[in-house]
């Protein structure tokens, strides 16, 4: 088998770690007014395994959330931000990080979305600057956790951003134009 593929157009792809096939992170929502890129509403990461302890980052609005990997804290991987994308603490390479305009993959340098790797894991949100992928290693387990979230970015000053998403919680409930059952994404007026 193989990861699933990252959400278009920028989403990071996941890994296969041993028995476990990692998702894709999501692709971001963008808008642009006279080819002058204006709105960049971010994306999830991947999610990695059925296991609360792994639960993929949300989108964010100035910051993706981290995932929520809570077997080591030296190994997890960090949301995209207004300036620099996420960084996959594990393995800290340009293929699992974050960039600007992509999430990272669930694997490492030199692997792929069929390429069976220990450390493989979910693959991380795009957005204006996207989450890093997971997957960690932990001797003698393969924990394959899942991606971080992508940051959204908003161009115009009057327009104010959310906080960083929360996978247990639903966005701007507290907003006057929320409608009560429906979810928000990664953006909402302040």
């Amino acid at each position: 088998g193989s990861g699933g593929l990252g959400g278009w157009p920028d989403g990071g792809s996941g890994g296969v770690a041993s028995s476990y096939i990692c998702g894709g992170g999501g692709g971001s929502s963008r808008i642009f007014v006279n080819g002058v890129l204006q709105v960049v509403a971010g994306a999830g990461g991947g999610q990695a395994q059925g296991d609360a302890r792994f639960l993929a980052g949300a989108a964010g609005g100035l910051t993706g959330q981290t995932n929520t990997q809570t077997y080591s804290n030296n190994n997890f991987s960090t949301g995209g931000s207004q300036t620099a994308g996420g960084i996959n603490q594990n393995r800290n390479d340009t293929t699992s990080n974050g960039s600007f305009l992509r999430g990272g993959h669930g694997y490492g340098a030199g692997g792929s979305a069929s390429t069976v790797f220990a450390n493989s894991g979910g693959g991380g949100g795009g957005g204006y600057y996207g989450g890093a992928g997971g997957g960690v290693f932990v001797s003698p387990y393969s924990l394959p956790t899942s991606g971080a979230g992508g940051s959204s970015y908003i161009k115009s000053a009057v327009i104010g951003y959310t906080t960083a998403g929360d996978v247990a919680t639903v966005g701007g409930s507290t907003d006057t134009d929320y409608a009560g059952t429906v979810g928000r994404g990664g953006l909402s007026r302040s």
